[in-house]
């Protein structure tokens, strides 16, 4: 019976995936597509000369720039000063690494588009972009954040007092590290 219900349902589905047109995406244009050149609307060539990068590029590096020195201050004080480098202060410097590796990935998009309109791009620049975008993702947005919870993590175990709670800081650092570094990897 079971059989039957889903030699059915496969046949809907191929019945209505055949009955249903194939759209295309919204993002091809006169630029990326290869055979329907004369059915792309133009671009607006004002459109198309818009560009923010110098205004991304600018945010992004004064706050990256602002990490970076307080992360040096941080290293500074607790190993020339204090001199009591610890974990922690391990976990924020490869913190401040993978920002600067995503900083890197951000500056590949800026020769691929970054701040100019999607519909203006070519093909290639709009993959190497997508490439370069996915690779900050996982570097910077990802791999940085969970060492930046490490770090964290790794201060607040040298303050605590109870079982419980370095049990569940622990915890919670082991879940940083699978969901953040190692999902990536398999």
């Amino acid at each position: 019976m079971s059989a039957l219900n889903s030699t059915r349902l496969l046949s809907v589905y191929d019945s209505l995936r055949l009955a249903t047109p194939i759209m295309a995406p919204s993002n091809i244009t006169a630029n990326s597509t290869a055979n329907s050149e004369s059915t792309a609307l133009p671009i607006d060539p004002t459109r198309a000369a818009e560009s923010n990068l110098l205004q991304i590029l600018a945010v992004l590096t004064i706050f990256h720039i602002l990490a970076l020195v307080c992360v040096s201050l941080r290293v500074y004080s607790r190993v020339v000063v204090v001199k009591s480098p610890g974990i922690d202060d391990v976990c924020m410097v490869l913190s401040a690494a993978c920002a600067i590796g995503g900083w890197a990935a951000f500056l590949l998009q800026a020769r691929h588009g970054l701040g100019r309109h999607q519909e203006a791009l070519s093909k290639d620049d709009l993959v190497a972009f997508r490439h370069a975008g996915f690779w900050q993702a996982i570097v910077s947005a990802t791999c940085a954040l969970a060492f930046l919870k490490l770090s964290i993590g790794f201060n607040l175990l040298r303050l605590s007092t109870c079982k419980w709670y370095t049990w569940c800081l622990r915890v919670t650092m082991g879940m940083c590290i699978h969901l953040g570094c190692l999902d990536h990897c398999g």
